[in-house]
């Protein structure tokens, strides 16, 4: 018989907040967590130059295609495996740093402070912005891999969500100001951003039912006078962090 459960806010915890410590005890928990962390940099370095990935659709060509890396993708991959080994290391200490603050979010635990200096100091620092790195899609889906074993290291290395994708949205379309203001600072790991898209009430997985809207406000002779924007989002990923700075809201 399936056994119900009283409502997260019955304990004074809020749905989010209970749902992210779940998930935090399941990993702890779970025989997975460590899947793959043994697995030593010769192995990854073998099944690519051995083109695992070969021969499957829309595997690219060229460099780092066809399941090849360059020899400075494979640099990169053996150094981040000592970082992410690091990382995992400094998991504990982290989640007990956490654990002993009234709140998870006003600060940032000091191990992550020196895991980001570490990783820049290694080189392996915004590995995910390509024509800066010099790395193909292909090799970045293998750093992905590696830096998935811990929770710790997609923000050690400045690549993690999401950052990312708003950084790429900032380079490609940001003006002048919006690079000096937002871009830079994220790029070199000093503010974090949110992205805002889900919308309650709606399923927000799909842009079309969003309804938050923008409006063009004109004065009287045609000078932009600014924007409206005029909705309600929630589950906001990364908006509690303190040194969030700015959101791209869809």
């Amino acid at each position: 018989r399936r056994e119900r459960r009283p409502p997260a806010r019955a304990a004074g915890i809020a749905p989010g907040e209970a749902g992210e410590a779940a998930r935090r005890r399941k990993q702890r928990e779970s025989p997975a967590r460590g899947r793959g962390r043994n697995t030593p940099v010769g192995e990854h370095r073998r099944r690519w130059a051995e083109g695992s990935m070969a021969g499957r659709e829309g595997t690219p060509s060229g460099a780092g295609g066809r399941g090849s890396m360059s020899p400075r993708a494979v640099e990169l991959l053996g150094k981040l495996e000592v970082l992410v080994e690091e990382c995992i290391a400094a998991e504990a200490h982290v989640e007990a740093w956490l654990d002993a603050r009234p709140s998870r979010w006003g600060a940032i635990p000091p191990q992550v402070s020196a895991l980001a200096a570490r990783a820049r100091s290694m080189g392996l620092w915004n590995l995910f912005m390509l024509h800066e790195s010099g790395l193909t899609t292909l090799e970045y889906a293998a750093m992905s891999e590696v830096m998935g074993r811990s929770f710790l290291a997609p923000e050690a290395t400045n690549c993690n969500a999401p950052d990312t994708g708003n950084m790429e949205v900032l380079h490609m379309f940001g003006t002048p100001e919006q690079k000096r203001l937002y871009l830079e600072p994220l790029l070199q790991g000093r503010h974090r951003s949110a992205f805002l898209m889900t919308e309650p009430g709606v399923a927000s997985s799909d842009p079309l039912n969003l309804s938050t809207t923008i409006t063009r406000r004109v004065g009287p002779s045609g000078e932009l006078l600014g924007y409206v924007i005029n909705g309600r989002k929630w589950w906001s990923t990364g908006a509690l962090d303190p040194r969030c700075k700015v959101a791209l809201v869809l």
